[in-house]
């Protein structure tokens, strides 16, 4: 009789276990089906966005993009155009999206792009500062009117970076850009009209020392093609060296100018073409390379796991070479 309660127990016991798992999945299978994030709809309020912000003057175009559903997610994305608004009339805009969307749409993933101008972006997240969206529309039109012909793009959200493509010379571009932010920090691209190198530079950023990086720069035996300054200092490049022979002296010469410290390294990155002049094999190996000169942080990509598979012969015996006579990991 014990042995049969126990048996009863079991039974039911992994009955009432196989329920709960197959109520779980049918209510995993339901919730997929009815394209739900766990997030509530906001459809009425993404109606009263439409309706309101494309009446309200300034106003060229309004545009959301709104989704609830396991495909796409929760998300929210607004474009407004306001190439002719005043600065007040984009603050308005930014106040009356903010009081529309309350919080009705946390846990969203949200963006708004304000269009101020010919080629002129302001980028922000989940959430407006209209007082700021109002000041950066005076910037940017400045940077702007400094810069003919440029797209920029200005991103505020948890930090501030600004992207300027179809730029004028790199030093007119930095130059605007000191005078529009002065000392606030700001991550700024420059994407250069021609063959000139794309910068990247962290503001604050002085001409003084614009100046001395040039100078560092100036008569490299190397193609650059991009660079990254940090706290004033070069911290990565991308260069093109042109002859196969002379890759680790030309290299050298780089790291020489530079100078490169343990407080300061630079993360080199070079290709190298063949005698054709491709910078890839037959095969696809490339004829590239990189160091981290006085320092030792690699990316895990599937060149540094599996170099053989990805660099010609040649190409791992010149990076191995420069590996070990610069970086800081021996």
């Amino acid at each position: 009789m014990a042995a049969r309660s126990r048996f009863v127990r079991q039974y039911f016991g992994m009955g009432r276990i196989k329920l709960a798992a197959w109520v779980s999945a049918f209510v995993a299978m339901m919730f997929v089906a009815a394209g739900c994030t766990g997030l509530p709809g906001r459809p009425t309020q993404v109606k009263q966005l439409d309706a309101e912000i494309s009446a309200m003057p300034g106003v060229e175009m309004y545009s959301a993009s709104y989704s609830n559903d396991i495909t796409h997610g929760a998300v929210l994305d607004l474009s407004i155009r306001m190439p002719a608004a005043t600065e007040d009339q984009v603050t308005a805009v930014a106040r009356r999206i903010n009081e529309i969307k309350g919080d009705y749409f946390d846990g969203y993933d949200q963006s708004a792009d304000f269009t101020v101008g010919k080629g002129l972006t302001l980028q922000r997240g989940d959430r407006l500062e209209p007082e700021q969206l109002g000041t950066d529309t005076r910037l940017i039109r400045q940077l702007g009117d400094a810069l003919p012909g440029s797209d920029i793009n200005w991103f505020r959200n948890s930090g501030t970076s600004i992207v300027i493509r179809e730029a004028p010379p790199v030093a007119q571009s930095l130059a605007a850009v000191r005078t529009v932010v002065g000392n606030e920090p700001t991550s700024v691209e420059v994407m250069p009209v021609g063959d000139d190198p794309m910068w990247r530079v962290g503001f604050p950023f002085s001409i003084e020392r614009e100046q001395q990086i040039r100078q560092q720069l100036t008569g490299l035996p190397v193609r650059m093609a991009a660079l990254t300054i940090e706290d004033g200092h070069l911290s990565y490049m991308s260069v093109g060296v042109g002859d196969t022979t002379s890759a680790y002296d030309d290299l050298a010469a780089v790291i020489e100018a530079v100078k490169p410290t343990p407080d300061h390294p630079l993360f080199l990155r070079w290709d190298v073409p063949d005698n054709s002049g491709k910078t890839a094999d037959d095969s696809g190996k490339t004829g590239g390379g990189s160091v981290h000169v006085a320092g030792c942080e690699y990316p895990g990509t599937a060149g540094e796991q599996d170099p053989e598979k990805y660099y010609s012969p040649e190409a791992l015996d010149l990076q191995r070479r420069v590996r070990a006579a610069f970086d800081g990991c021996g």
